[in-house]
């Protein structure tokens, strides 16, 4: 049965949304308050329906009315519903309880969980056209996938692009002036510089980022848009589809095919295959009218494992035994700090552990506990999580109650998420110190109450200090590219392990991170656990700048290993090769091999440059 028949009653009032007169509406609201007796009265609606069955139960109190509502004597609580645009919406055919299904009894509380929400019927994401950046159909155009046309259709695409932390990746705040260094143009991922990454040949003669180079070097962990828009536009299947393998796509960035990069991937589900002519779409898996048929692809929330194609080493499945990804790059989270987001205990991950059997506790805390990544780092204006700017809202308001609907929201999400503040980020000074810290989740004094003067601890110590007292898992303690290996890597240094990472079965022990000052979005200091970083790296030209990888490469490697002048005086034990100490470059007269090699080559002047970069532990 319908909730609404369409057809007007003969007989009565328009113009109204309720014919009854107020003395009658009056009268029920007394008997409603005083008995909890509820009338079948039949409310009438400007040209549109009147309530059917049970549901004119609900309609007596969730209409345009504000009333004193028990048992909260004196609150008044608008709970209404606006029946003359519910009357148009896509659920007019449900009844109340198909989706309040919770509430069995009237009056009821306002406060009962629902457990009926919009995922409990639409579990997957509506079929949906691929379109080109013309906004055709791919199948009828044979062009590249635009996921804005496409995501557009729906969304507004133009907003998320512009309101990106991501896409944006600090490039609206490079430097004008005052560059810390020569080859840094910005403090963010565009334009900025690590000595773990080591981006190099990014940058034009003028010392300004080249977007293409850059796309090049670096584009395998960005989204698109922002800077590199004209170039790659924001590809939203990184991140909300179920194709976990991206790497054509940073093949194709890597080697400057950008019209096709986004798309590339799609090739993983026969939706794009590669012929003599090129490539095509695949009329196979779409459907009449040019939607993809169900279940070809999926469209997702991103969960922990899309964050870890950027971000680094992660698990949800606590049942999979560890291993540690052999490549670094694989691994960026954990390589600066050791930390291992999964659940695993520490005594049973699979990895080869130093540990006690009583070391039971799991090697992330949260990520035990079922929390995602997008939970803390949620999207701003996400109505789930939203908070207002305590510092924007007037001195008299106490809670502002305006929210954005789902509808809204799924319209504009805003991909600026939440986030503390870390060195080589993102720079995002708009959403920096959006992050939640511990104590907006946890209540410190409800399980301190062993601990003397705990209020002094709070305001010395950050809660990471006594909580993360040691850390299992690898964690760079130095980065030299003063030489490489035979593949052109740097020489790393590694603690809380013994031996190479990469190697199967190297014993992992942990290690105690430092402890230092570090400034909280309060402005005030608290010690705080990091791992330090210690590196060194070779500088030319005027103004200064790195050696590129390639430069050491060049000038440092031949075709089977390392130039025959540095194998004469480095390879201690006579294999001719270069491996382990006979790779640290401990004296003076060691390093002048090196130089000579890259004098040759054509790189002067020469210094050396040390950093050392403290990462935070959270």
């Amino acid at each position: 049965m319908a909730l609404f028949d369409t057809t007007r009653p003969k007989g009565r009032r328009e113009g109204s949304v309720f014919a009854r007169p107020m003395a009658g509406v009056l009268l029920f609201q007394f008997l409603v308050l005083a008995s909890s007796l509820f009338f079948i009265v039949e409310p009438v609606f400007a040209e549109k329906a009147v309530i059917q069955g049970d549901d004119r139960k609900c309609v007596m109190c969730h209409r345009r009315l504000s009333f004193k509502e028990p048992p909260a004597p004196g609150e008044e609580r608008k709970v209404h519903i606006a029946i003359d645009e519910y009357i148009q919406a896509d659920h007019v055919e449900l009844r109340c309880q198909s989706c309040h299904s919770d509430i069995q009894r009237v009056p009821h509380r306002q406060d009962i969980p629902h457990t009926v929400d919009c995922v409990s019927c639409h579990r997957r994401h509506p079929e949906f056209m691929m379109r080109d950046g013309e906004g055709e159909s791919v199948l009828e155009s044979g062009q590249p996938l635009s996921t804005v046309a496409t995501c557009g259709h729906c969304h507004d695409t133009d907003f998320i692009v512009a309101n990106s932390d991501h896409a944006d990746s600090g490039a609206s705040h490079l430097y004008e002036n005052g560059r810390p260094h020569p080859w840094v143009a910005g403090p963010g991922f565009y334009g900025g510089w690590d000595a773990i990454r080591y981006p190099s040949d990014f940058l034009d003669e003028s010392g300004n980022v080249d977007p293409a180079a850059w796309l090049k070097v670096l584009g395998e962990h960005h989204p698109g848009g922002g800077p590199v828009n004209e170039l790659v536009e924001m590809n939203c299947l990184m991140c909300h589809s179920n194709i976990e393998d991206h790497s054509a796509r940073a093949d194709a960035l890597a080697a400057g095919n950008f019209a096709w990069a986004n798309s590339l991937p799609l090739a993983e589900r026969d939706i794009l295959t590669k012929s003599e002519e090129g490539w095509a779409w695949n009329p196979e898996v779409f459907a009449e009218g040019g939607h993809l048929k169900v279940g070809v692809m999926g469209i997702e929330t991103p969960d922990t494992e899309v964050c870890a194609q950027c971000h680094g080493q992660v698990s949800g499945q606590a049942g999979v035994p560890l291993s540690l990804e052999t490549d670094p790059d694989q691994r960026p989270f954990t390589e600066k700090t050791g930390q291992i987001v999964a659940p695993h205990p520490v005594n049973a991950s699979g990895l080869n552990m130093a540990v006690e059997e009583s070391r039971d506790h799991p090697l992330d805390i949260h990520a035990n506990r079922g929390i995602d990544c997008t939970n803390c780092h949620h999207s701003l204006n996400n109505p789930v999580y939203y908070r207002d700017d305590s510092e924007n809202r007037p001195g008299h308001l106490v809670f502002d109650p305006r929210r954005l609907t789902h509808s809204q929201y799924l319209d504009r999400p805003l991909h600026r998420f939440a986030k503390g503040h870390s060195i080589n980020g993102l720079a995002d000074e708009a959403g920096e110190d959006s992050l939640r810290r511990c104590d907006s989740c946890h209540d410190g004094s409800a399980g301190h109450d062993w601990l003397p003067y705990h209020e002094a601890h709070f305001s010395a110590l950050a809660c990471e200090t006594c909580h993360i007292p040691q850390v299992f898992g690898p964690a760079l303690q130095a980065i030299d590219w003063t030489i490489v290996d035979a593949d052109g890597e740097p020489i790393r240094q590694y603690r809380g392990i013994e031996g190479d990472p990469a190697v199967e079965g190297a014993l992992i022990e942990g290690y105690t991170p430092v402890v230092l000052p570090r400034r909280f979005d309060e402005g005030d200091f608290r010690l705080a656990p990091f791992n330090a970083v210690a590196s060194w790296f070779w500088l030319t030209g005027e103004p200064a700048r790195p050696v590129s990888r390639v430069e050491l490469a060049e000038a440092l490697l031949v075709e089977d290993g390392h130039h025959p002048d540095l194998i004469a005086e480095l390879d201690v034990d006579g294999d001719g090769a270069l491996t382990g100490s006979e790779l640290h470059l401990d004296t003076e007269d060691e390093q002048k091999v090196v130089r000579a090699r890259l004098a040759a080559s054509g790189l002067e002047p020469l210094t050396v440059e040390t950093d050392l970069t403290p990462y935070s532990i959270n």
